[in-house]
């Protein structure tokens, strides 16, 4: 990743929201996460958040692909959410929206 100024990272350190916007923060956090064993976590919300943003008719395909990615048994980049939200989760797969995730 490239790497960043000062003015940068002092928005990155006023805002997590900046962090995720910008690219270059994107791409020190991945790596960062990366180290953590965690870097399923940030490819998980960028998937679901190319499910809020994508167009409606790859909604069905999109929510199975990130359910299939992260949230199955034996998923490859399993993530952990709390038993209510996968209850939830798969609840609304039986009509996925862009908003299941």
């Amino acid at each position: 990743a490239a790497v960043p100024t000062r003015l940068r990272v002092e928005q990155w350190a006023f805002s997590f929201r900046e962090l995720l916007e910008d690219p270059v923060g994107r791409a020190h956090f991945m790596d960062f996460l990366g180290k953590e064993f965690s870097a399923e976590n940030l490819s998980f919300w960028e998937a679901c958040e190319e499910l809020r943003h994508g167009g409606q008719a790859q909604v069905p395909a999109l929510v199975d692909a990130v359910y299939q990615q992260f949230l199955a048994p034996g998923a490859a980049r399993w993530v952990n959410i709390d038993s209510r939200t996968m209850e939830q989760t798969l609840a609304g797969l039986t009509q996925p929206h862009r908003h299941v995730l």
